[in-house]
């Protein structure tokens, strides 16, 4: 009795994880009920704004490690 409802719990977070992947993709639980879809071309630019975003701080990052050091710090 005990693994039928271990089994049973498994098998509904599995459910639930999957239902809650499958309304993200589709764009919200609303959209997922009424059949709408989220436009290909909002999710491929928001997923194109975050690594241009990514890529500009690393970038600045690197820039501020580089030019951090200040001159009285080197020893000649």
């Amino acid at each position: 009795m005990t693994y039928m409802v271990l089994g049973l719990v498994a098998l509904a977070a599995f459910y639930t994880w999957r239902f809650t992947v499958w309304a993200g993709q589709a764009g919200g639980y609303w959209n997922l009920m009424t059949g709408r879809t989220a436009t290909p071309k909002s999710s491929v630019a928001d997923t194109a704004a975050f690594a241009a975003s990514a890529a500009s701080s690393a970038k600045a990052g690197a820039k501020v490690a580089v030019g951090s050091t200040p001159r009285s710090v080197i020893l000649y």
